[in-house]
């Protein structure tokens, strides 16, 4: 008589809403850790550039115009930060999808902020820096509403899942 097949590797359990495909799996708490830490990490040391060594006032393209951006964009990070630090704390899929909405509404604010002031220099001639950077300024705006409205749904989502 034949073996026996081995038996099927039994899936982990799954949530209602994983089933109906509501939700996708998240990485490890570990794992979200680990990148919440790498992301403060990376706040921390481009403030530490923007503000003290070098500083952003050594930047050859920026023009004195920049001090009306530089707390702007200090806020910004700033809240990622802050954001980072409470995921560390908690990091339910909800208040991810809120914080991810006010991030991207701050970035919205910021670029459009930046666009507006345009605290930027370039060489003349060559290569049309300028139009490249309103062009990426442009598409990072864009890029924010499309990040709240995706998070937007995926709050709803959650909310919708944890209900069911």
């Amino acid at each position: 008589m034949p073996a026996a097949p081995p038996p099927e590797p039994v899936a982990p359990a799954r949530s209602a809403a994983h089933a109906r495909g509501a939700l996708k799996p998240r990485p490890a708490r570990a794992a979200r850790r680990f990148g919440y830490v790498v992301a403060i990490a990376l706040d921390v040391a481009f403030l530490l550039v923007l503000h003290r060594w070098p500083g952003w006032q050594e930047a050859s393209f920026l023009t004195g115009a920049a001090a009306d951006v530089v707390p702007w964009v200090t806020a910004s990070v700033g809240l990622s930060i802050a954001l980072n630090l409470a995921y560390l704390v908690a990091d339910p899929r909800w208040f991810r999808a809120v914080g991810e909405i006010l991030t991207s509404v701050v970035g919205a604010v910021v670029a459009g902020r930046i666009l507006d002031v345009f605290p930027f220099t370039f060489p003349d001639g060559g290569f049309p820096w300028a139009t490249w950077v309103r062009v990426a300024l442009v598409l990072a705006v864009l890029g924010c509403v499309v990040g709240v409205l995706a998070n937007v749904v995926q709050l709803v989502r959650v909310v919708s899942a944890r209900e069911a």
